[in-house]
């Protein structure tokens, strides 16, 4: 079936997260996607866990593989004046979108700038993901999404009041950036077909960071209070928490908005008597005494069976949720039902699950490829694409500018 960027063509400089987890939203969505990259300095996740088998390999990584789902690959070794001159062709001559992730000066090093391009190619659309911009005193400061996350403030909000910042687990930014960068190449896609025109996307990691902090600036814009770490507290609600149940490393996480749903948890632990106590009756005399009923909510929940215990609770309207470990999800009814994960059989993996896609088009749906090996597509993208003959793509890979790793 037709698919809704078909017909799309994106390239995709991206390292790591940001760049081409974007991409790769085009791409599941019917836009050819050829990711440039390089086996002298390979993309930091092609050699990141988890591993087929367990076996480290530049083609064996499932990290690398489900941000990279329904590319295309070229390997060139971009010291290569030759390189260089191919990528240039691809971005003159082929591509519509253009995604980077480098600190400013490299795509200029290498003569890719924006403004290298876009006389030549005035309907071109590039969107550079750097951390913290193309412009500023710090612009030039390289960095991954959990630096950017630190900066925006999101580790001095996270953790406990009696210890110090806690980092937000993974790249943060990384998450948070690529639906941003998808969304603002869609509104130039709109503008460049109403206006002929391109232009280039300046997106900071950083300042999409602080942007999905609103209320905490907010806060001290209007009240001067600077947000800090408490635990899982929330000012709205007690008991709010994560407690340990049955089976290793196994919690649920409990809120409590409303006095009805204080009472109907009260119920389900059978009326014991230390619920008794009027201070529990009310949020604010809950708050007050939060510590002793996590310790008495913990003595229970550590006998109970978390996945049973989170239908009783949401049944009597108390909010609750296993706190899901990464192979819950495989078991998951909900994603299941949706059939989030695609199975795809990959060149050397064999058949691995992949993220699935995030967003459906009832007239248009999207499909899930399996990722390609380093420099895989070489043949179609330098043969079929820009018509180099079989003897000069035999005579770049003698020299080292085209490369590949296809075991």
């Amino acid at each position: 079936m037709p698919r809704i960027f078909d017909g799309l063509k994106v390239l995709d400089f991206g390292w790591i997260g940001v760049g081409p987890i974007t991409a790769r939203y085009f791409a599941d969505h019917g836009a050819t996607a050829i990711r440039i990259e390089s086996s002298t300095r390979f993309d930091g996740l092609r050699m990141a866990p988890p591993y087929k088998d367990a076996k480290p390999g530049l083609n064996n990584s499932q990290f690398f593989a489900t941000f990279n789902a329904s590319k295309m690959s070229l390997g060139l070794n971009m010291a290569h004046s030759e390189a260089r001159a191919i990528a240039k062709r691809l971005c003159l001559e082929w591509a519509d979108v253009i995604t980077e992730g480098f600190t400013p000066k490299q795509m200029r090093a290498w003569g890719l700038h924006y403004d290298d391009l876009a006389p030549t190619r005035p309907d071109l659309i590039m969107v550079s993901t750097c951390q913290l911009g193309q412009t500023g005193p710090y612009s030039m400061y390289a960095g991954y999404g959990n630096m950017a996350a630190s900066l925006a403030g999101y580790y001095e909000i996270t953790g406990w009041e009696d210890r110090g910042p806690c980092m937000v687990y993974g790249a943060y930014t990384d998450m948070l950036t690529p639906a941003v960068g998808a969304s603002l190449i869609t509104a130039a896609l709109d503008y460049r077909q109403r206006t002929g025109k391109g232009q280039w996307i300046d997106l900071a990691q950083f300042e999409v960071g602080v942007n999905h902090l609103p209320v905490t600036v907010l806060d001290y814009t209007v009240n001067g209070r600077i947000a800090s770490r408490c635990g899982n507290r929330e000012a709205r609600a007690c008991p709010h928490n994560a407690y340990p149940c049955q089976g290793e490393n196994r919690w649920l996480a409990i809120a409590i908005f409303a006095d009805e749903e204080w009472r109907a948890l009260v119920a389900l632990m059978g009326n014991p008597a230390w619920t008794q106590a009027e201070r529990f009756a009310t949020l604010a005399g809950r708050q007050v005494h939060e510590a002793e009923i996590d310790r008495h909510l913990t003595e229970w929940t550590a006998s109970q069976d978390a996945f049973v215990l989170e239908a009783q609770l949401q049944q009597a309207g108390v909010a609750a949720g296993v706190v899901a470990k990464q192979s819950d999800l495989f078991a998951d009814p909900q994603l299941k039902e949706r059939g989030f994960f695609a199975w795809c059989d990959h060149k050397v993996m064999g058949r691995t699950p992949y993220d699935g896609l995030m967003s459906h088009f009832s007239k248009t749906p999207g499909h899930v490829a399996p990722a390609p090996l380093l420099g895989e597509h070489y043949e179609a993208i330098l043969g079929d694409i820009l018509q180099y003959s079989e003897e000069q793509i035999a005579d770049l890979i003698g020299q080292g500018v085209v490369e590949m790793h296809l075991e």
